[in-house]
């Protein structure tokens, strides 16, 4: 007589969501670990990640239109640009074809219809990058550290929902750069965003914005993986101070060689 296979018992069936798409991205920010829950009990909602990548987006354009690509900030980077090359030429370290050859590229780049548009790539490739980064690294982290194979839209979810603080940050973080006021004519703009981005308030709102999505990332994580949150963040906490580290290193690297 022959023996039927085993059949593996099946896990538990995933649902449809209880939480709209709507509901998500509010209750991230009041409820966030019963709206990761959500997350991990029910089939994925490509809604929960492309909602919040588009806000992103949007939040990160219209910080740039407000501030960099005002035409007076435009003016003065391509003012102190041009007063740049000329110490360059003047000191014999950039042939003046060079430095002409830059200068137009810079020219072409501060034109108001230009840096808009090139605001958007940014903006978008900023989204893009942290959303699919971060969600690769939450999967990565739960495969070597909590020996969990979690799915990749589950952490693409978890992603696309921390990454709603950054649209809140943009939203204050352009507060406090122009201080909803029209700047001073007779001072220079681009020093003006540079001393408020240095300044304790600013400082302060990067600091605490930085550690809510963290601690976002980490909680969803905890939820999708079925551990406690203390496993979970300082795994996160490492790998964020790892990245700005390496984007540290990467910016001093760039700007050694354009020197």
């Amino acid at each position: 007589m022959d023996v039927p296979p085993l059949i593996p018992k099946p896990g538990p069936e995933l649902q449809p969501p209880q939480m709209s798409v709507a509901a998500r991205v509010l209750n991230v920010f009041a409820v966030p670990s019963a709206t990761f829950e959500d997350v991990r009990a029910s089939v994925h909602s490509a809604g929960t990640w492309i909602v919040p990548g588009i806000l992103s987006l949007v939040a990160g354009v219209t910080a740039f239109w407000l501030t960099l690509c005002q035409p007076a900030a435009l003016n003065e980077f391509r003012k102190v640009q041009q007063e740049n090359f000329t110490k360059l030429v003047a000191g014999g370290k950039v042939e003046q074809a060079e430095a002409d050859q830059h200068l137009r590229v810079v020219h072409w780049m501060t034109q108001p219809a230009v840096a808009r548009v090139l605001s958007v790539a940014m903006a978008g490739g900023v989204t893009t990058l942290r959303m699919f980064g971060w969600a690769f690294l939450l999967w990565l982290l739960a495969v070597l550290f909590l020996k969990v194979r979690l799915n990749f839209l589950k952490t693409l979810e978890v992603a696309g929902l921390a990454t709603m603080v950054t649209v809140v940050g943009s939203i204050v973080a352009v507060a406090l750069t122009t201080g909803f006021a029209r700047p001073d004519p007779s001072g220079s703009l681009l020093s003006q965003i540079d001393a408020r981005t240095k300044s304790t308030p600013f400082i302060v709102q990067a600091n605490v914005f930085n550690i809510w999505f963290v601690t976002l990332l980490a909680t969803g994580l905890a939820r999708l993986a079925g551990v406690r949150l203390s496993q979970t963040l300082l795994l996160v906490m490492g790998t964020w101070l790892a990245v700005q580290l390496a984007i540290a290193i990467l910016g001093l690297g760039l700007a050694s060689l354009s020197g």
